[in-house]
């Protein structure tokens, strides 16, 4: 063979029909051909197991197991054993279950049952087996999500570079039941408190309201409620500086300013079912009652605490009606003065106050009458008669019966009553000579 090649060689240098580089070609098969330089292929390399999970990952609801069939696959395998390794996922780095204050729930296979971590070392065949009956179990109560990692590895079977393996994993959704299927599904969801509309309620005089507290995932978890009376001014101890709003009264505590409460969502309604507020002594004005709820984590990520804050203002009206004391026209000769009675009645809760003016008729001021807008006012726990006086002028005219009327306005912290206007005439006589027209000659009383 030798020979032949040479002779190629030749051939191709005397113009024959073979070209140089293709002859050249030849000499190289025919040298390494012939085992003159030996080639030795290189060992196959180990590959790279994998293992394949549903997508999208299956859901299920509250207490409700689920099913799936995980597959290993490894190409070069064989009939060599592989170790598949499957945990409930420790989200949060603490142990020794999958979250350092309870678990995602369990899990159960051909090779173990109701666990939160297994090892199985088979074939990749009995692997296959067992994961086709795998099935998660959430934990009581639970929702949110719940992880699974499955890690594969080939124990080196087979080929060159050692063991070689793959980590994969899925979420499943554990749902509350009006959930399935939705994008919600896939998080935790916020809680919520829903307040009563406006309030008011006298000075003094404790009112019921009945907030509720509501989360579409937190089942039997536990929540947290923080109640407080708003410290609107930003300085404590109490709800305001100069004193507080008034205290609350639930179940958990009595007559308070502030309390916290760690519970389930039903525990929390149940109580606050007779939740009722008390106006501090002498206060009148909003009173803000603030309410906070998280939901601890649950249910979802336990890193992911979910809360809400609202709050409800509630209006503490003073107590009693202001009006003019008597209710009949008064009638008075020149040179002397009116006294104008005006009272608080029907309760003394809170501070109150009312203008009292005088509107000209035909009597006009300064020529008949001074008098200028005047305020009468009555502090908490007050009640009973203001007075204020009108004087009447000595003009020495002689003219007919004047008159003016005196009015109620501008009032605060109570509403005006009837009467709230009264008439007053200008006889023209002396003051020593008062008096009454209409038939009202007397005590003009109520």
């Amino acid at each position: 063979m030798a020979k032949t090649v040479f002779r190629l060689v030749l051939d191709s240098r005397r113009g024959g029909r073979m070209n140089r580089p293709f002859c050249l070609v030849l000499s190289v098969l025919a040298l390494f051909g012939f085992g003159l330089f030996p080639v030795r292929l290189p060992a196959q390399a180990n590959q790279q197991p994998d293992i394949t999970l549903p997508v999208p990952a299956p859901d299920t609801t509250l207490g409700t197991s689920v099913g799936f069939a995980p597959t290993v696959s490894d190409p070069d395998v064989g009939a060599g054993l592989m170790e598949l390794e499957i945990d409930i996922s420790d989200l949060d780095g603490a142990g020794p279950l999958s979250v350092a204050n309870g678990d995602y729930g369990r899990f159960s296979w051909g090779l173990g049952t109701n666990v939160t971590s297994d090892v199985g070392l088979a074939t990749l065949l009995q692997t296959n087996n067992a994961l086709s009956s795998f099935t998660y179990i959430p934990r009581v109560g639970y929702a949110g999500v719940a992880r699974l990692v499955f890690e594969i590895d080939d124990q080196g079977n087979t080929g060159t570079g050692g063991v070689l393996s793959r980590t994969r994993f899925i979420d499943i959704d554990v749902c509350a039941p009006s959930e399935l299927g939705t994008a919600a599904c896939a998080t935790n969801n916020q809680p919520d408190i829903t307040l009563p509309g406006s309030i008011s309620t006298p000075a003094g005089q404790s009112v019921s309201i009945d907030p509720v507290i509501s989360d579409v995932d937190v089942g039997p978890g536990l929540m947290e409620l923080a109640i407080d009376m708003s410290d609107l001014d930003g300085v404590g101890g109490l709800s305001v500086i100069d004193g507080d709003y008034g205290r609350f009264s639930w179940p958990f505590g009595v007559s308070v300013t502030s309390d916290v409460e760690i519970r389930t969502l039903a525990q929390l309604n149940s109580a606050l079912t007779s939740f009722s507020y008390t106006p501090a002594v002498g206060f009148t004005g909003l009173a803000r009652i603030v309410f906070e709820i998280d939901d601890q984590g649950n249910s979802g990520n336990a890193l992911t605490v979910l809360s809400r804050t609202r709050f409800i203002d509630i209006t503490v009206l003073p107590t009693g009606t202001l009006r003019f004391a008597n209710g009949c026209t008064l009638s008075v000769g020149e040179g002397g003065s009116v006294a104008i009675s005006v009272e608080r009645i029907n309760g003394n809760g809170g501070a109150a106050s009312v203008q009292i003016q005088a509107q000209a008729g035909t009597a006009q001021s300064p020529a008949d009458f001074t008098f200028a807008a005047t305020q009468v006012s009555w502090t908490h726990g007050q009640s009973g008669l203001r007075t204020v006086n009108v004087p009447i002028v000595a003009d020495g005219i002689q003219e007919p019966t004047e008159s003016l009327t005196m009015l109620m306005a501008n009032s605060s912290g109570l509403v005006i009553g009837a009467p709230s206007t009264k008439t007053v005439f200008i006889q023209n006589v002396p003051v020593a000579q008062f008096v009454f027209s209409d038939g009202l000659e007397g005590n003009c009383g109520n």
